[in-house]
């Protein structure tokens, strides 16, 4: 079964590659990206839904921390 996939980036360059590597897998049918996490939010509010969510690390982890519980809303 095939999972739609949300790649959080700031970074245009690191985000495209990750965008581009994970769409061509099989196993991933729809990809978008970001560049932050309340773009994401914004996102997952109108009704997008994700199998698979991929945040980089250069975020910081409070951020993060506090986007996770957000994000299951």
């Amino acid at each position: 079964m095939p999972f739609d996939a949300l790649i959080i980036d700031p970074n245009p360059f690191s985000r495209g590659n990750l965008w581009q590597a994970t769409l061509y897998e099989p196993n991933f049918r729809t990809v978008k990206a970001v560049s932050g996490l309340e773009e994401a939010l914004v996102k997952l509010q109108r009704g997008y839904r994700f199998d698979v969510i991929l945040i980089t690390s250069e975020l910081p982890s409070e951020e993060i921390t506090t986007f996770i519980p957000a994000s299951k809303q």
